[in-house]
């Protein structure tokens, strides 16, 4: 006797992949997101001035090394 798969047995055995697949993507979306924001403060920082800088007690010298690439440090 052959036995035949159905569609919904083929669906069935697929959804453990696709969950671990939706999984990743979201995982991959979510650090995407986080390394955007922490590009997107890092250029505030760069922005402000040395006297707000000394405000919130960091220096010029402080900014171009947080927003030097982590390659080059």
């Amino acid at each position: 006797m052959t036995a035949h798969r159905t569609v919904a047995d083929v669906a069935a055995a697929a959804l453990p992949l696709l969950g671990r697949s939706l999984h990743a993507a979201h995982a991959a979306i979510l650090w995407l997101d986080r390394v955007i924001e922490r590009r997107n403060q890092r250029l505030a920082l760069a922005e402000l001035t040395d006297e707000q800088l000394d405000d919130i007690g960091l220096t010029r010298r402080d900014v171009e090394r947080e927003c030097r690439p982590f390659w080059k440090r």
